[in-house]
Protein backbone atom coordinates (compact mmCIF):
# COMPACT_ATOMS: atom_id res chain seq x y z
CA UNK A 1 0.00 0.00 0.00
CA UNK A 2 1.26 3.05 -0.94
CA UNK A 3 1.98 5.69 1.85
CA UNK A 4 -0.38 8.90 2.57
CA UNK A 5 0.50 12.21 3.80
CA UNK A 6 -1.66 10.76 6.91
CA UNK A 7 1.01 7.96 6.89
CA UNK A 8 4.22 10.27 6.62
CA UNK A 9 2.65 12.80 9.24
CA UNK A 10 2.04 10.25 11.97
CA UNK A 11 5.55 8.35 11.45
CA UNK A 12 7.26 11.83 11.97
CA UNK A 13 5.13 12.52 15.20
CA UNK A 14 6.34 8.95 16.48
CA UNK A 15 10.16 9.85 16.10
CA UNK A 16 9.80 13.30 17.37
CA UNK A 17 8.03 12.12 20.40
CA UNK A 18 10.08 9.19 20.72
CA UNK A 19 13.01 11.70 20.41
CA UNK A 20 11.64 14.30 23.24
CA UNK A 21 10.70 11.12 25.47
CA UNK A 22 14.51 10.43 25.53
CA UNK A 23 15.42 13.55 26.15
CA UNK A 24 16.90 14.88 22.82
CA UNK A 25 16.72 18.38 22.52
CA UNK A 26 16.33 17.91 18.73
CA UNK A 27 15.97 15.26 15.46
CA UNK A 28 17.62 15.41 12.25
CA UNK A 29 15.83 13.41 9.30
CA UNK A 30 15.96 13.19 5.75
CA UNK A 31 12.58 13.30 3.45
CA UNK A 32 14.01 9.98 1.74
CA UNK A 33 14.51 8.07 5.28
CA UNK A 34 11.39 9.38 6.64
CA UNK A 35 9.77 7.87 3.13
CA UNK A 36 11.40 4.51 4.12
CA UNK A 37 10.34 4.36 7.53
CA UNK A 38 6.82 4.36 5.64
CA UNK A 39 7.13 1.60 3.36
CA UNK A 40 7.43 3.65 0.49
CA UNK A 41 8.35 3.07 -3.47
CA UNK A 42 11.90 4.54 -3.67
CA UNK A 43 10.75 5.00 -7.16
CA UNK A 44 7.57 6.90 -6.71
CA UNK A 45 8.88 10.71 -6.76
CA UNK A 46 5.22 11.84 -6.46
CA UNK A 47 4.93 10.24 -3.07
CA UNK A 48 8.51 11.50 -1.92
CA UNK A 49 7.22 14.95 -3.30
CA UNK A 50 4.16 14.46 -0.52
CA UNK A 51 6.45 13.66 2.60
CA UNK A 52 8.72 16.53 1.95
CA UNK A 53 5.34 18.62 1.87
CA UNK A 54 4.55 17.13 4.93
CA UNK A 55 7.78 17.87 7.01
CA UNK A 56 7.80 21.32 5.91
CA UNK A 57 4.34 21.67 7.24
CA UNK A 58 4.90 20.25 10.25
CA UNK A 59 8.14 23.03 11.21
CA UNK A 60 7.89 24.77 14.25
CA UNK A 61 9.61 28.23 15.40
CA UNK A 62 13.07 27.21 15.46
CA UNK A 63 13.21 24.24 13.59
CA UNK A 64 15.61 24.32 10.51
CA UNK A 65 15.82 23.00 6.77
CA UNK A 66 20.01 21.31 6.97
CA UNK A 67 19.99 20.32 3.27
CA UNK A 68 17.18 21.04 0.22
CA UNK A 69 17.68 19.42 -3.19
CA UNK A 70 14.68 18.96 -5.53
CA UNK A 71 12.43 16.72 -3.96
CA UNK A 72 14.50 15.27 -0.89
CA UNK A 73 15.19 17.78 2.21
CA UNK A 74 17.25 17.08 5.77
CA UNK A 75 15.25 19.55 8.46
CA UNK A 76 16.23 19.29 12.04
CA UNK A 77 13.00 19.51 14.51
Amino acid sequence: MTPTAWDFRNKLLAILNGARHNGKPYVDLESDNLFAKTGGDPNSKRRISVCHDVMTRMMRPGDTVLNESGTATAQRF
